[in-house]
């Protein structure tokens, strides 16, 4: 035979091997289904226990509706809604409320905006994890007067007159009260502890001389006090001075007319203090949900915004939460390449699937691997058992032959082969099985024989 005449028929041995395979998993998916269902269902059982699926609807603690930060967690939850995840906003007094409530373990809330800096949880609370800062929240003070900074501004002199510097509880209290410790300083009369909305209502009057105010660029409220004629922004020359006292510290620089080129204000580069906004969770919440919370914010955050670069955001300036592996995992090498080619179900899913596929399999494969085997050893046990009837019925013509009973022995014989015909051959037992065809046709003619010779 030519070369030629072996490609020719090459595809023909290929598609013989493939129907042959095909007929070998088939025969063994037959044979052994009840082994096969149970190991498929202890994979799902491994599957829903050691790894279950990410829950369908998470609760976030975001703070005040009039806060920018409500604003930026709605398009978290768009996000997550295009996703299958239904992200529940929670409204809270605020950072201190919203870390009380992530950290509580009969609470519900498992992710929370919390801003950097904030005092940790006490014994017997949930512990949390840090997804990275997703923005700068500034620390800003207005006051009314013509610019200047806060040396020239003689800031215990400020300090003196009426001022608001935020309701207890509050994260802007939170930033006065440390402000004031570093400048050696304490709580004093004039001092006033008032509500976001009362504190604008009260410097818009001239009631107070300033306030602090711990908020995001972007927000309404600070957009509204940076378009009031006469309202100065304190810049703080001793920036740096504060950031080595205050860890969670960033600093911001403001070049002139930024804020408003027409009003060339401000008038000069200023500096502000800054914290940063992060995002944590419950450490126990389900890493896919962590991941995707994490691609959210790269969605979402990553942007150019007033004070941050493109690509800034998210990333970890907080050290004072501990940073959760699916961040740091995230941080290093993206989310997962399936993310990018399928919905975050599947996704996510073929991802569990994967993760117990691995292990399993190489406990399962060994047993898997003797189904074979075993199928074989029980087909070879079929044939084999036909040989203790068959030979009971030759011991019983060679030792106790009884002519009467010829006829009754060839009937069992014809029985056994019957049952025999039944059985379905293993096609590695095949020459087994023709074995005992043979002797039964053996003692078939020894029967026959002894009849004829009656």
């Amino acid at each position: 035979m030519s070369h030629f005449d072996d490609i020719r028929e090459l595809p023909s041995s290929i598609k013989g091997a493939i129907q042959e395979e095909i007929r070998n998993w088939i025969t063994l998916i037959r044979g052994s289904w009840q082994v096969l269902f149970m190991i498929f269902l202890a994979l799902f059982v491994l599957l829903w226990i050691i790894k279950p699926a990410p829950p369908k609807v998470i609760e976030m603690a975001v703070g005040r509706p009039s806060d920018y930060i409500y604003l930026l967690a709605q398009e978290y939850a768009k996000f997550f809604k295009k996703n299958g995840i239904e992200l529940k906003l929670i409204a809270t007094a605020g950072t201190f409320d919203n870390q009380k409530k992530v950290r509580d373990p009969k609470s519900n809330i498992k992710v929370a905006f919390v801003q950097s800096g904030v005092p940790e949880g006490s014994d017997g609370e949930q512990p949390i994890v840090s997804l990275g800062s997703v923005d700068y929240e500034p620390i800003w003070l207005f006051y009314w007067g013509p610019e200047t900074d806060e040396q020239k501004l003689a800031m215990t002199h400020l300090l003196e007159e009426p001022i608001s510097i935020g309701n207890l509880g509050s994260g802007t209290h939170l930033r006065a009260m440390q402000l004031l410790e570093a400048n050696g300083l304490t709580v004093a009369p004039n001092m006033q502890t008032l509500a976001e909305d009362e504190a604008i209502k009260a410097l818009k009057k001239g009631d107070i001389r300033a306030m602090l105010l711990v908020e995001h660029y972007e927000s309404p409220i600070v957009q509204d006090l940076l378009n009031q004629r006469n309202l100065s922004v304190a810049s703080f020359t001793r920036a740096e001075a504060y950031a080595k006292q205050l860890k969670f510290i960033e600093l911001l620089h403001v070049p002139r007319g930024a804020f408003n080129i027409a009003r060339d204000y401000p008038s000069k580069d200023i500096t502000l203090l800054s914290t940063t906004t992060n995002l944590v969770v419950d450490e126990d919440l389900h890493p896919a949900i962590q991941m995707l919370l994490m691609q959210a914010s790269s969605s979402i955050v990553g942007k150019e915004s007033f004070f941050s670069k493109p690509d800034e955001f998210p990333a970890i300036k907080d050290p004072s939460v501990p940073e959760s592996p699916v961040a740091t995992r995230f941080f290093d090498k993206g989310p997962p390449i399936l993310h990018y080619l399928l919905p975050f179900w599947l996704a996510e899913f073929i991802e569990r699937v994967i993760i117990l596929m691995l292990p399993f399999f190489a406990l399962v494969y060994p047993i898997f691997k003797s189904i074979p085997g075993f199928l074989e050893k029980r087909a070879r046990k079929r044939v084999h058992r036909f040989y203790t009837p068959l030979k009971r019925l030759e011991a019983e013509v060679v030792n106790d032959l009884k002519l009467e009973r010829i006829d009754e022995q060839l009937a069992t014989l014809e029985q056994i082969e019957s049952d025999v015909l039944k059985i379905k051959v293993h096609k590695k037992i095949i020459p087994d099985f023709y074995a005992l065809r043979s002797d039964i046709d053996f003692v078939r003619t020894i029967l026959m024989r002894l009849k004829n010779d009656q």
